[in-house]
């Protein structure tokens, strides 16, 4: 009878107070972070990640229509090849016999398959299968001793495989794959890896692909022939693109039709009309149609259409108003290339529904920018919340005033030193980038394909050399200023004074966000198929495949580069904080004094080149075009350093971390040439 009295609580009265408590609860948890800086910066940092990733997989996968995967082709004993699939799911189900089109894309030199999402995403969403591969010693591919003809770095073993059929013309392990209509792309060396594939597989005797897009690249032997001898025995749709403000132009010297040596400039070689590759693809294709070289071309009408898809004699060439670096990033480009599969595969396909100009792939940069935007941040805040731990506390310290140096002398010291450091990062970067190049590969067989275990990066070799005599002048002229005046007018070196438990700990504090750094773009990447990016700028993910490779290179570049690092953070917090500038002003300076030499190389290298039709740098423009990608790592590194100052009172955090991220964000993202395993 006593349960009876017990009154029950309505159903609704129960919900509603079960979010009231919620509500209560999310009220102060966004209390306390509001409240916290460091946990503010921590939930920033993960809606970013959250948000980036979300909406970067779902361009990617064309909003679910498409499938991403990948695989791993074994093409020898001790090598391999890694491709990605983009399997348009949708395209497939409404297709004839329920098979479409192929695209098999090639990186060029530097460059993986993540960084051709122009054109995977918008060639998938239009309903092309589309394969792209780690070209060989980049990403997560093998290294081989085979030349660029013999194997086309790695190209032709995908299409060896992706063409694969049975007796009864059925794909082996593509099903879906209308093999009818297989074509290839690539800029750069993918482009020239083309040029060797279609020479291969695009031939009356051999016709594995019916279509070919090369861009970036014309200096190739086969296109250059005058008597064209490959080029007649062509079986396959060709387009060619070139940037007309291409900076290694002067590489095709000798080929323009209308221009001698003497007078030539860059310029000229990159001006498709009158260049022999361009115009010999043309006549190719004009021979195959006609059998007959009376109506051969002296001259190309750029972005006109020769020949035919019907009889596979197809022919445009274009010539981008663009750079090489950013013509796979260049919407004109990217239309171009789009333009030429929709009519080649037009039967195919059907008519596109979507335009050349429609294009999504810059969504998915910016996303994937704000993913690694947000796992910068997520570095910073944990950092900050690891240090308040009872274990990592004992390590930390009140940051010391900032310096009043306002004296004349002074003045005249800092920007001395400021001006010194910029001119000699200006002009040391291409000697030692010649450096590199002569002593740490002239030795290096190229019978063995220059795969060598002492440094087998080749572009971040000039990197290394240029970061350890710049740090070691940032080092020796602070430590200089520091004894001939600052230390007589009260200076000390307290900021570098720590115990030798502390920078253990330190360094294991650095480890530690490292890896959570790694761990989480490895688990999305694992899940999505993402990864933080934007433009030149990336963190690629460990790949199991790669793991003993990136840790003999992590132990041979990491100590290094070590020294530039530790400099910086040197110098960032011990020389320029200066009360005069406040916070933001001497933030804003340290970052110009890290990037302002390397800056200056790019801008000489185009300023120049606009006056002159010539580069500033030719010999070595390629490593010029890499600091596409290191300038933004110089503007950040200051930032990274001045923010663990901050919260340690120390420069050693700051220099530990970033030399651990930073420099395993450019050894996984260029070409190693190390030995087979």
């Amino acid at each position: 009878m006593e349960n009876e009295n017990v009154q029950k609580v309505p159903f609704k009265e129960k919900l509603k107070n079960f979010f009231v408590k919620c509500g209560a609860v999310l009220k102060k948890f966004f209390n306390d972070v509001i409240k916290d800086k460091s946990k503010w910066l921590m939930a920033l940092a993960v809606c970013l990640i959250f948000i980036g990733t979300l909406f970067a997989f779902a361009v990617n996968t064309s909003w679910g229509t498409v499938q991403v995967s990948s695989f791993k082709l074994k093409t020898g004993e001790k090598t391999w090849v890694v491709a990605d699939v983009y399997k348009p799911t949708k395209a497939i189900k409404v297709a004839k016999d329920n098979k479409v089109p192929c695209v098999i894309v090639c990186p060029g030199y530097q460059r993986t398959k993540e960084t051709q999402a122009a054109y995977n995403v918008e060639l998938s969403r239009r309903g092309y299968a589309v394969v792209c591969l780690d070209p060989y010693s980049q990403g997560e591919s093998s290294s081989t001793d085979q030349s660029a003809a013999a194997a086309g770095y790695g190209l032709f073993a995908i299409i060896e495989h992706v063409t694969q059929t049975d007796e009864n013309g059925n794909g082996v392990n593509f099903d879906y794959i209308d093999f009818n209509n297989v074509g290839i792309a690539g800029h750069s060396a993918g482009g020239n890896a083309c040029i060797y594939a279609m020479s291969k597989y695009g031939t009356y005797n051999n016709q594995k692909i019916q279509s070919a897009y090369i861009s970036g690249y014309v200096r190739n032997g086969n296109l250059t022939d005058s008597n064209m001898r490959v080029l007649k025995n062509l079986h396959c749709n060709v387009g060619l693109a070139y940037a007309r403000y291409d900076e290694g132009a002067y590489q095709n010297e000798g080929t323009s039709t209308v221009v001698d040596k003497e007078n030539a400039t860059s310029l000229d070689y990159s001006d498709m009309r009158y260049t022999i590759s361009a115009i010999n693809v043309v006549n190719s294709g004009i021979y195959a149609h006609e059998n007959s070289e009376e109506n051969f071309v002296t001259e190309v009408v750029i972005d006109d259409y020769y020949g035919s898809p019907d009889d596979y004699s197809f022919r445009v060439v274009h010539n981008e108003k663009t750079v090489h670096g950013l013509q796979p990033y260049d919407n004109e480009s990217i239309a171009h290339m789009i333009e030429f599969f929709d009519y080649v595969f037009e039967e195919a396909v059907g008519e596109s529904k979507l335009s050349t100009g429609n294009q999504v792939w810059w969504v998915k940069e910016i996303f994937q920018g704000l993913y690694l935007a947000g796992m910068f941040l997520f570095v910073l805040a944990e950092g900050a919340l690891l240090l308040r731990t009872k274990f990592f506390a004992t390590a930390v310290h009140e940051p010391q005033p900032m310096s009043h140096n306002d004296s004349w002398v002074d003045k005249l010291i800092f920007w001395g030193i400021f001006v010194v450091c910029a001119v000699f990062a200006l002009f040391s970067y291409n000697w030692m980038a010649t450096l590199s190049a002569d002593a740490l590969t002239s030795g290096v067989s190229e019978a063995a394909g220059g795969l060598t275990w002492l440094f087998p990066q080749r572009m971040t070799n000039a990197v290394m050399l240029w970061s350890l005599v710049n740090g070691a002048l940032g080092m020796s002229l602070f430590l200089i200023a520091h004894f001939v005046r600052h230390r007589k007018r009260g200076a000390t070196l307290i900021n570098l004074k720590e115990k030798p438990t502390n920078v253990l700990k330190m360094l294991l504090l650095a480890f530690i966000l490292f890896c959570s750094f790694y761990a989480i773009i490895d688990i999305l990447y694992l899940i999505f198929h993402i990864d933080p990016r934007f433009f030149f700028v990336c963190a690629r993910p460990f790949m199991f495949s790669t793991s003993w490779r990136i840790l003999v290179l992590a132990l041979m570049y990491m100590p290094l580069f070590f020294l530039f690092y530790f400099t910086n953070s040197v110098r960032v917090n011990c020389s320029m904080r200066n009360a005069r500038w406040g916070k933001v002003g001497s933030m804003v300076i340290a970052c110009v004094a890290n990037s302002l030499g390397l800056i200056a190389i790019i801008f000489l290298q185009y300023v120049v080149f606009a006056a002159t039709g010539a580069v500033w740098l030719t010999t070595n423009w390629l490593y010029v075009n890499l600091l596409w990608g290191v300038v933004p790592m110089m503007i950040l590194l200051p930032i990274f350093n001045r923010y663990f100052y901050n919260k340690t009172g120390k420069v050693y955090l700051g220099s530990f971390v970033t030399c651990l991220i930073f420099i395993m964000m450019s050894i996984t993202n260029t070409v190693t040439y190390l030995p087979l395993m």
